[in-house]
């Protein structure tokens, strides 16, 4: 069983690997081990009458001194000659860029605001994010109440790509590099969001922290019904168990941030909603793995809070896939199982047909990803774990895999599904 297999391996004692396949324990564990605590040793740089030109995503773009790069290649370069550079004045704050992505915008767009929050030495009379493409953008919903919340969103504007002049601008290091290192500054702009939503509420909302668990849903994503699969079975568990279902996207942030408050544990699919765990102060997570890759920013905010994690694989991965896109199909593994009986929970009755689960992933694969793997160069350190998973997930959907049943329609029209299905029948009669 995995919990024997990973027993030899050294973890943290607040992070429980026991439900993960042995492959993906061994990736995060070295990802753990790569993360290094810079707290209070960012670097701050002050600029004054220069240029800046934001270039977008450049993905390969190292680091140099005239660039300022944030995660995922996107970077501002200072340049010498700009005659049409739009003129910026006043004390800035260089914030990065501004992504659409809640997700990213937690990990990515909130990483350079911690000047602001350190020891209010630091004075700003503009907080300047650079927008992520060439759209119109605009803050709205929980990215604008974050803001909000954090103190800053009257400071905050958000450029269109061009060059700009600036009199005078602050650069800060960012604070959580993935896969590098993570600094509490990291948390500032989260802590103040918190007082603020729950001193705003604290008058007229009872408080009982420890009272109840909750379960932060994804059901209610858009199209989860093509690319969730079976995931309301996987939050049966916990609901019929009296945990709360709350959807993130539905609720505003501050009633967000005050569930995770009350609440005695938190449940989370992994990828961008579990993110949300940073709003909270070391709370205790079980975290809902929905794909072979781990996800590396997680591994940060883990190792940050140090709040006790117990990670569970509960999907299955019939081809080599990347970790980024919204597919997943959700079943009794046998790490499930395991948590389930550990734990004396229900077993959800997981209905779907593999043929029919495997049609609709393919279905949302070929979107992606045509007829290729659809593995990113960045996942090359995942590649144990991902393979592990796709084997893992080959005596249920193998027959489907390797083409010897019929999947589509358009399978009647192979010879080789039909000679398959001809030989088959024959065999019957005999």
């Amino acid at each position: 069983m995995n919990q024997q297999a990973n027993s030899a391996i050294s973890e943290p004692q607040n992070i429980d690997t026991s439900y993960l396949r042995p492959a993906k324990a061994r990736c995060l564990l070295a990802e753990w081990h790569n993360y290094a605590d810079r707290t209070g040793k960012l670097a701050l740089r002050r600029l004054s009458d220069v240029n800046i030109s934001a270039m977008g995503q450049m993905p390969g773009i190292a680091h140099t001194d005239n660039r300022l790069i944030d995660d995922c290649d996107f970077y501002a370069e200072c340049v010498n000659d700009a005659e049409s550079a739009t003129h910026i004045g006043g004390a800035v704050l260089y914030a990065g860029y501004l992504r659409k992505s809640w997700g990213h915008f937690l990990m990515n767009s909130t990483a350079r605001l911690w000047p602001i929050f350190t020891d209010g030495s630091h004075h700003f009379d503009k907080v300047i994010f650079f927008a992520e493409d060439d759209a119109p953008t605009e803050l709205s919903g929980n990215f604008k109440e974050f803001l909000s919340l954090a103190g800053i969103l009257d400071k905050c504007e958000i450029l269109p790509r061009a060059t700009y002049h600036f009199d005078d601008i602050t650069v800060g290091e960012i604070s959580l590099e993935i896969g590098c290192y993570y600094s509490n500054e990291f948390s500032l702009p989260f802590e103040a969001a918190r007082k603020a939503a729950l001193a705003a509420t604290a008058k007229t909302v009872p408080t009982s922290p420890g009272g109840y668990g909750i379960i932060l849903s994804r059901s209610n994503w858009n199209n989860n019904d093509r690319t969730q699969i079976n995931i309301n079975r996987i939050e049966s568990i916990f609901t019929s168990a009296g945990y709360r279902a709350v959807s993130p996207e539905s609720i505003p942030l501050g009633e967000l941030i005050r569930q995770m408050h009350n609440a005695g544990e938190i449940v989370s699919f992994s990828g961008s909603t579990a993110h949300n765990i940073l709003f909270c102060d070391r709370k205790p997570l079980i975290l809902l793995e929905r794909c072979a890759a781990n996800n590396v920013y997680q591994t940060g905010i883990m190792k940050m809070q140090q709040n006790q994690v117990t990670l569970i694989d509960c999907f299955f991965q019939p081809m080599l896939t990347s970790s980024t896109d919204n597919l997943t199909i959700y079943g009794a593994t046998e790490e499930l199982k395991h948590y389930i009986g550990d734990q004396s929970l229900p077993m959800p009755v997981f209905n779907m047909h593999p043929r029919r689960e495997f049609r609709r992933y393919l279905a949302v694969y070929r979107k992606h990803h045509g007829h290729g793997p659809g593995i990113n160069e960045w996942e090359w350190q995942q590649a144990p774990a991902i393979y592990e998973a796709y084997f893992a997930s080959r005596p249920r959907y193998g027959r489907y895999i390797d083409r010897r049943y019929p999947i589509l329609w358009s399978d009647f029209c192979s010879p080789r599904v039909m000679a398959r299905l001809l030989k088959d029948t024959l065999r019957r009669r005999q």
